[in-house]
């Protein structure tokens, strides 16, 4: 089964994060800053507010090439995602509150380049963008919890400063559970699999190359402060 092979992947990626990615570690040691947790928040607000107008265009791209049922599926999407954007903004605003951290306007260059090959992807195979949908709903259900309880518990940021992590973990539990039946029902055709697993490998590529670029701005700003102190 096609949903089958997406979950595998998904969940061998996530133990893979779970085991060895240097930014989770930091964060369950207290090892990261406010400055670099803002930063994370801030990139999420900026792939988050891609979410809507992306669906609409993978919406109008499968709805020309004759794919409706998957189409619809998209525009249910788009407007359930209406808004996800504005509790990254709140928290950023609560994040500037307290600890009086401000993330750099422009996204990292991973980020940015997530997002670009996400549009092209779009454009040139549509139907495979549930692939990145499916994986950013289990993703966060697999370890948003325990990112959330490492930023919190361990890095003294308050849920308050955190509500796009805990409120996307508690959604998107409902849409996990849907995602395994809709994937079944909407990609009936063997051959959507490599296209699929292709853009599923891509988007984790990019988290890697962006879980590193954090880690290693907070390992270059702690080299800073020993150098300073």
């Amino acid at each position: 089964m096609i949903s089958d092979a997406l979950v595998r992947e998904i969940e061998d990626y996530a133990e893979k994060v779970r085991t060895h990615a240097s930014l989770l570690q930091l964060a369950r040691d207290g090892r990261l800053s406010p400055q670099t947790i803002a930063t994370y928040l801030a990139n999420i607000h900026f792939l988050i507010r891609h979410t809507p107008p992306f669906l609409d265009l993978a919406r109008a791209n499968c709805a020309c090439r004759g794919e409706a049922a998957i189409a619809e599926f998209f525009a249910l999407k788009a407007r359930e995602e209406v808004g996800h954007d504005r509790w990254a903004e709140q928290d950023l605003a609560t994040m500037s509150e307290i600890f009086g951290v401000y993330p750099a306007v422009k996204p990292t260059r991973s980020m940015k380049e997530l997002v670009d090959q996400l549009r092209l992807t779009i454009e040139k195979e549509p139907s495979s963008y549930l692939a990145y949908v499916f994986f950013a709903e289990y993703f966060i259900v697999l370890l948003g919890a325990e990112w959330l309880q490492a930023l919190n518990g361990s890095c003294g940021v308050p849920a308050s400063a955190l509500s796009v992590i805990g409120k996307h973990v508690e959604l998107d539990k409902a849409h996990v559970a849907e995602g395994f039946s809709e994937i079944e029902k909407l990609v009936t055709d063997e051959t959507m699999l490599a296209p699929l697993l292709q853009t599923l490998r891509r988007t984790t590529h990019s988290f890697d190359l962006f879980f590193d670029e954090l880690a290693a701005m907070e390992l270059g700003e702690a080299t800073r402060v020993r150098a300073s102190a």
